[in-house]
């Protein structure tokens, strides 16, 4: 699944090297063993491996990154991740450019995407999202995001 509205399609190309790089590694055996932590995989390409308890969607707000997309991939556990158009959104808080991250309040409408273990989702610059969202009671997450540096076409 990829989520994307269809005026972006010739805006990005997901088929280029950082994106292929990215998924090819989520193919990878042994990501279960991974410790929690950030390391480049390659140039403009950075993993976060995480570990955390999700919780209630209520209390998260939404989040854009201006300059990365985000592939978000559950190893174990079950997460809800709120998507909804940037655009018409409501700012809260400063734009940080260090961690390229902006926050957004709640909009009056949105979808929820569900990942299970092995599912992942590609998140655009123009998806706002609030991951970390427990689906029914919160659980313990095993997850990996991949910050994908944006390039254009």
């Amino acid at each position: 699944m990829v989520y994307e509205k269809i005026s972006s399609l010739d805006r990005y190309d997901l088929r280029n090297k950082k994106f292929t790089e990215a998924l090819a590694f989520l193919k990878r055996e042994g990501l279960e063993e991974l410790p929690a932590g950030n390391f480049e995989l390659c140039p403009g390409v950075i993993v976060q491996v995480q570990s955390y308890e999700t919780e209630p969607a209520t209390g998260i707000d939404y989040e854009t990154h201006d300059h990365h997309f985000d592939i978000h991939y559950v190893i174990c556990g079950l997460e809800g991740i709120g998507v909804t158009a940037r655009d018409g959104l409501t700012g809260k808080g400063t734009y940080d450019p260090e961690k390229d991250m902006g926050y957004w309040e709640e909009p009056s409408d949105g979808s929820m995407v569900i990942l299970h273990p092995g599912e992942y989702v590609i998140l655009a610059p123009e998806d706002a999202h609030k991951p970390h969202c427990a689906v029914g009671e919160p659980c313990r997450m095993k997850k990996i995001v991949i910050k994908v540096e944006k390039v254009e076409v």
